[in-house]
């Protein structure tokens, strides 16, 4: 497998993606979220604790749409976003159903004719933007594209998370029409981790195999509260340990911010 060729993220992997994530509950994500959505209101339209059916959501990052998906069963009118094509056509595939709409956009600089009333970016994808002006650029994007008082709600996967679940390890799975070897490493110095994937994928059409190089930022905390200050487009309603609503500390894994459009 070591001849396998560098290829596009999220090519082959968007492929297998789902069966290799299977272990992700959407369902309490979207539960969550609607949580927070009750709690600081209806993009500032409604009183807290009251849910508009009419709030718009707009995925960041959707990958497969699976969140917009659940989120669309509870009551909410959503859209994805990804930049990747091969993910978007694995979301479409979906889209019958669930009557929802997914586009190919980098969320870095996306434009889109209607307005949401709030935004997620979830599963650290906001670690996937590595250069702090872009981080600038992914929220002056998201500001431009929300309603007034408009909610943002993104996560970051930690150091302690890197450190502890991802450093020097390597992940293998042989399955039924896909395998894959998942090698990590971590860069203290620029904080930068990379995620090495080979794939290989055997279906209907054939056989495919690459190396996929996913590459990631661990952002600090308290980076991410200067970049988010220093932009001035949204204030911090609320920093949370992943979703449990609980205080971070030296434990968490996962950060969710919560943001309302100034």
């Amino acid at each position: 497998m070591s001849d396998f060729k560098e290829i596009k993220t999220y090519t082959l992997f968007a492929e297998c993606y789902d069966r290799i994530m299977r272990y992700i509950d959407y369902r309490k994500w979207a539960e969550n979220i609607d949580l927070i959505l009750r709690k600081y209101g209806d993009g500032g339209r409604s009183h807290p604790g009251k849910k508009s059916n009419k709030l718009n959501i707009l995925d960041l990052a959707c990958g497969t749409g699976s969140l917009v998906i659940c989120l669309n069963k509870i009551g909410y009118k959503c859209a994805g976003l990804d930049i990747s094509e091969k993910m978007i056509e694995a979301a479409l595939k979906k889209q019958r159903a669930a009557k929802n709409s997914f586009l190919i956009q980098d969320m870095r600089n996306f434009s889109i004719s209607d307005r949401f009333g709030a935004a997620v970016c979830l599963h650290d994808s906001m670690n996937y933007i590595i250069r702090r002006k872009d981080i600038y650029s992914v929220l002056d994007s998201t500001a431009k594209n929300l309603s007034k008082g408009g909610l943002f709600i993104f996560d970051i996967s930690t150091r302690r998370n890197i450190l502890k679940n991802f450093k020097n390890k390597v992940f293998c799975e042989d399955m039924d029409g896909y395998s894959f070897l998942w090698k990590n490493s971590f860069n203290r110095l620029t904080g930068k981790t990379i995620a090495e994937i080979e794939i290989f994928i055997k279906d209907s059409k054939g056989t495919s195999f690459g190396k996929e190089k996913h590459i990631q930022r661990i952002y600090r905390i308290s980076l991410m509260r200067r970049l988010i200050s220093r932009n001035g487009k949204f204030k911090i309603l609320d920093v949370y340990d992943s979703f449990t609503r609980k205080e971070i500390n030296h434990d968490t894994e996962e950060v969710t911010f919560i943001m309302r459009k100034i």
